[in-house]
C-alpha cells in the first residue's frame, strides 16, 4: 500500500523537484531505508544486463559503476509520478461515486441531526 502511493505520487529529488513538485515524498529526508535504492538498482542492472560505456575508451563500465550512475541520477532528480491509481480513481469518482457518495453523506447527516435532536436523559 505504501509503495503504491510512493509510485503513484512520485518522489522529489534531493536537488531538483521538477519531476514531482507536489509529492509528499523526497529523497534525502532521512525517512527511507538506508541503501534501499542502491540495492534495488544494483539488482535491476545485473538482471537486465545493462552496462554503460566509458566515453573515452568505449569499454563497458562495471555493473556497479552503471548502477551508481543511475542511482545518483534518480536520487538527485527524483521519480516522475505515474498516477496509476489517481487517474482511474478520479475518472471513476465522477462517474460512479458522485451520486452514491452524496446519498451516503446525506444519510449520515440525517442520522447525526436526528441523534442531536432527540432528547437526552
Amino acid at each position: 500500500e505504501d509503495y503504491g502511493a510512493y509510485q503513484d505520487l512520485g518522489v522529489q529529488g534531493k536537488s531538483k523537484s521538477a519531476k514531482a513538485p507536489n509529492s509528499p515524498y523526497k529523497f534525502g529526508s532521512g525517512k527511507g531505508r538506508e541503501g534501499g535504492l542502491t540495492e534495488g538498482i544494483d539488482k535491476w542492472v545485473k538482471l537486465k544486463g545493462i552496462q554503460f560505456r566509458d566515453k573515452k575508451s568505449g569499454k563497458f563500465l562495471s555493473y556497479q559503476s552503471t548502477a551508481f550512475i543511475i542511482t545518483r541520477s534518480i536520487y538527485q532528480t527524483g521519480i516522475r509520478p505515474s498516477l496509476f491509481f489517481t487517474k482511474p480513481f478520479e475518472r471513476a469518482k465522477d462517474k460512479y461515486l458522485g451520486k452514491e457518495l452524496i446519498k451516503a453523506f446525506k444519510a449520515d447527516i440525517d442520522t447525526i441531526i436526528s441523534y442531536k435532536l432527540e432528547p437526552q436523559n
